[in-house]
């Protein structure tokens, strides 16, 4: 025989790894001399089809604004990411708040670091005068590649307006009458620093 091969087997494993590599480098021995550099070592890569599993939920579910406090989303990817790069998970947002009017606007992806299984999606509240009723900031997964969505895929923050109507009286009618069998009303007006929407 001229020939003989050595098999490289993969170990298959739930870990989602970067592709990684097996080199093998002919050493001096009887019988044969080396060839030249680029003939002694060959290079097999093992790559890897596993995909992390992205669940979200709001680890701080209420944002206020004033004083401000922020809500917080926790992407989770159920394994430390050991790619060798970011792990990016998309995400759409809805609800009943509005992006860059109630709070500031979200970029829809988050980049989570080689070596850590998590990450975070801050909603800060924008501190304005319009009196409100509670809003809801909703964070929903989105496909991408390296994850699939698993549950739950969706989360929400709700944010709480400060700001409160300002209540005033007066008397409308300021005269009252019940001479001579002839009753008259007098009337307080109660109203609020602007229309109750």
């Amino acid at each position: 025989q001229q020939s003989n091969t050595i098999t490289v087997t993969p170990i298959n494993d739930n870990i989602v790894e970067g592709a990684e590599t097996v080199i093998v480098t002919l050493t001096t021995g009887t019988g044969y001399d080396l060839g030249n550099t680029a003939s002694r070592t060959a290079t097999v890569t093992i790559t890897d089809t596993d995909t992390f599993t992205a669940t979200v939920v709001s680890t701080v579910a209420t944002a206020n604004e004033d004083p401000i406090s922020n809500g917080i989303f926790t992407i989770d990817l159920a394994s430390v990411n050991n790619t060798g790069n970011p792990v990016v998970v998309n995400y759409s947002i809805s609800g009943t708040a509005s992006s860059g009017i109630d709070y500031n606007a979200l970029s829809g992806s988050l980049s989570i670091p080689n070596g850590q299984r998590t990450g975070t999606v801050t909603v800060t509240p924008i501190d304005d005068t319009n009196i409100e009723v509670n809003e809801t900031v909703v964070l929903t997964l989105a496909a991408g590649t390296r994850y699939a969505i698993g549950s739950p895929n969706s989360a929400t923050v709700t944010l709480v307006s400060d700001d409160q109507y300002v209540a005033s009286i007066l008397a409308s009618d300021a005269t009252a009458a019940e001479s001579n069998g002839a009753m008259a009303t007098g009337e307080f007006t109660i109203s609020l620093s602007e229309p109750n929407n």
